[in-house]
């Protein structure tokens, strides 16, 4: 008897220059903000596009701590500044 394939979560993030900071703001709200078993559920999929692509590859990245990986990209895109881009 076949098994049942599980549900798989993706990520999908914009480009857009700024609206990484937004979607920043939105992975740290998910990642220390919900309940565990919403926070610390990884993402099977990871596809973005320009700064959503940053953004994707960096959460690929730091996938081994959901918690840690929302602080860290909050700090990444609080730190940015015009005269550090």
């Amino acid at each position: 008897m076949p098994v049942p394939s599980q549900k798989k979560i993706a990520i999908v993030l914009s480009g857009g220059g700024a609206r990484g900071a937004y979607e920043a703001g939105i992975i740290h709200y998910i990642r220390t903000m919900l309940p565990k078993s919403v926070s610390e559920r990884h993402f099977d999929i990871h596809c973005g596009a320009s700064v959503g692509a940053i953004n994707t590859a960096f959460l690929a990245a730091t996938a081994h701590d959901s918690k840690l990986q929302g602080e860290l990209i909050w700090k990444l895109w609080t730190d940015v500044r015009e005269d550090n881009i």
